[in-house]
């Protein structure tokens, strides 16, 4: 197996909780807070771990790949597959909201239900600043079962490749850096596709 690419931040990542009393939702909680509309002050927010987490405001080298990625992956999925962007998925007990996750269509399928499990295919985050988050995220999407799992990191300029997940122990057996020089293989139900790292990577036209 690889060398494990989130062990270095784990005591980042693992911040204690502040020194009051305090105590974390359960997700039924959590969705009932959301519903209540008492969150709706302009901010977004995922489920992580029984806290309410602020999502970060993206930079516009952020947003833009985003949108190239999905762009990218909307020409090339199969019919039945959809691209949900910044939309919240179930992962082992949270609710994150990836930057992008390829999941079994149609759009109508999920009015009842965020997707979960065998639902999805892929999640894609891409970090400017948020890498040791997206990095912890692992854990949820490997507990769910979720077979593939990427990090655009903006800054080093390549894709974190986690595959093969075990959730029994909530971690992927796989892990890789794809390089710009590279192309990665990503099977959405019986298709494979090839994507270029550096089409994951663009630079300004």
């Amino acid at each position: 197996m690889a060398t494990d690419l989130i062990q270095e931040h784990s005591s980042e990542a693992n911040a204690s909780p502040p020194p009051f009393q305090a105590r974390r939702l359960t997700l039924e909680e959590y969705r009932q807070i959301r519903d209540s509309g008492v969150l709706e002050n302009g901010s977004r927010f995922e489920f992580l771990e029984g806290w309410i987490v602020t999502k970060m405001t993206q930079g516009p080298e952020h947003a833009a790949v985003v949108q190239i990625i999905q762009e990218l992956l909307s020409k090339t999925l199969p019919v039945e597959w959809r691209v949900r962007v910044q939309s919240a998925v179930q992962a082992a007990g949270n609710e994150p909201e990836p930057d992008l996750a390829v999941v079994i269509g149609p759009a109508a399928r999920y009015l009842d239900h965020h997707p979960a499990g065998e639902e999805i295919a892929a999640i894609i985050e891409v970090a400017e600043t948020s890498l040791i988050k997206d990095r912890r995220k692992t854990e949820y999407y490997a507990g769910e079962g979720i077979r593939e799992y990427w990090i655009v990191n903006l800054p080093d300029r390549q894709v974190e490749v986690y595959r093969n997940p075990l959730p029994e122990s909530a971690a992927y057996q796989d892990q890789h850096i794809a390089l710009e020089s590279e192309s990665l293989d990503l099977t959405i139900g019986d298709t494979t596709l090839s994507i270029r790292v550096a089409d994951l990577l663009p630079t300004n036209m």
